[in-house]
């Protein structure tokens, strides 16, 4: 490798690497997996044999890791098998303990299963888009990655389904 390219990616590592790692926790949600994409974009760009003339690095190396960003986030997908849940568990634990007046726990029980009917009866997009923001921890980016959609139809799903909790237990 000649040192102007080994140069020019030290440079581009130095002054660049903090914005890159930024743009990339926005799309896979997870500080770690984004710093080792970045990383795995600059390795690329070394292991490759006479790359040609590249006119902006910054640019050529933030399109790569996006690239790695994606295949990340679709091995997750597979990995994970995304299925409409059964929400008996994971809702059950939001109502923390359970209290020693019996008329308490019934109340917490009956908006329970308040919201976890209405989260069963969302539109199967709607209900995975909530499910992977509000019980899997993923960013509006990453969700319209794994479905397919745009960043808006996320939020729009996220306020729908909010919307339908509201009305449940209200």
């Amino acid at each position: 490798m000649s040192r102007q390219r080994n140069a020019e990616l030290d440079r581009l590592v130095r002054t660049g690497n903090a914005r890159l790692v930024r743009s990339l926790v926005g799309k896979l949600n997870h500080h770690q997996d984004a710093q080792d994409t970045a990383q795995d974009a600059y390795v690329r760009y070394l292991r490759m044999q006479n790359p040609g003339p590249i006119s902006n690095l910054a640019a050529f190396i933030g399109k790569s890791a996006r690239n790695l960003a994606i295949d990340k986030l679709r091995t997750r997908k597979r990995k994970r098998q995304i299925e409409p849940p059964s929400f008996d568990g994971e809702i059950n634990d939001l109502a923390g303990p359970s209290s020693d007046d019996p008329e308490r726990n019934l109340a917490a029980r009956q908006q329970i299963d308040a919201i976890s009917e209405a989260i069963n009866a969302l539109p199967p997009r709607c209900r995975q888009a909530f499910i992977l923001h509000r019980f899997h921890g993923l960013s509006y980016d990453a969700i319209a990655l794994e479905l397919h959609v745009s960043k808006s139809s996320v939020e729009k799903y996220i306020i729908e389904a909010l919307t339908a909790c509201r009305k449940k237990i209200l």
